[in-house]
C-alpha cells in the first residue's frame, strides 16, 4: 500500500506545540543549579562563558558597526538593515552584561554597489550567526548556550529576509 504524505497545516502545529513542551523538555535556570566540578588550577565555567561572551560581543559589533556603514552609504538599504541593526543593538546590549568586548578589527571598505554590499552584509552575517551559535555549543551554563542559539537563530532569520531583497546594481 502506498504511503501517502500531506502537508503539515498551521493548525496541526500549534496544536502540536505545547504537546513537544511536556515532553521532557526544560527551560530556565535549572541547567545551572549545580554546577559541574572543574579541576584545580583551570577556568572556572562562569570565566569560560566571559570569554564566550566577550567573543561574541566582539563580532556582533564588528558586524553592526558593517551594517551601520553600509546603510549610511546605500540609502535603498537604510530601510532593510534597519531591523537589522536593531536586533544587533539588543543582542550587544545583552551580551555587554556578560563580556567586555576586545578590541576587534575595523570593518572592510564598503563596495560601490548596492549589490556587492549586500553580498557582504550577507557573509559577515552568516560569519556572525555561526560564530554566536560556536559560542552556543561551547557555553557553560545552559541559559546562556541558549541566548546565544536564540541570537543565531535570530541572524538567520534576517539574512532569509535579506537576500530576498531586489538590489539595484548603482550604488
Amino acid at each position: 500500500m502506498p504511503l501517502i504524505t500531506r502537508p503539515v497545516l498551521r493548525r496541526t502545529t500549534l496544536a502540536a506545540a505545547p504537546l513537544a513542551a511536556l515532553t521532557g523538555c526544560r527551560w530556565g535556570p535549572a541547567d545551572d543549579a549545580s554546577p559541574a566540578p572543574t579541576p584545580t588550577g583551570s577556568a572556572t565555567p562562569a570565566d569560560d562563558d566571559t570569554a564566550i561572551a566577550a567573543d561574541a560581543l566582539q563580532a556582533t559589533t564588528y558586524v553592526a558597526a558593517l551594517v551601520a556603514e553600509v546603510a549610511a552609504r546605500h540609502r535603498g538599504l537604510a530601510g532593510p538593515l534597519a531591523d537589522v541593526t536593531l536586533m544587533h543593538e539588543a543582542h550587544a546590549d545583552l551580551l555587554a552584561e556578560a563580556g567586555e568586548p576586545a578590541d576587534g578589527p575595523t570593518p572592510p571598505p564598503i563596495p560601490a554597489t548596492s549589490r556587492r554590499a549586500l553580498a557582504l552584509v550577507l557573509t559577515e552575517e552568516r560569519n556572525l550567526q555561526r560564530a554566536l551559535a560556536d559560542g552556543a555549543g561551547r557555553a557553560a551554563s545552559g541559559t546562556f548556550a541558549r541566548a546565544l542559539a536564540s541570537m543565531s537563530a535570530a541572524v538567520a532569520q534576517q539574512r532569509t529576509v535579506l537576500a530576498t531583497l531586489p538590489v539595484r546594481q548603482a550604488p
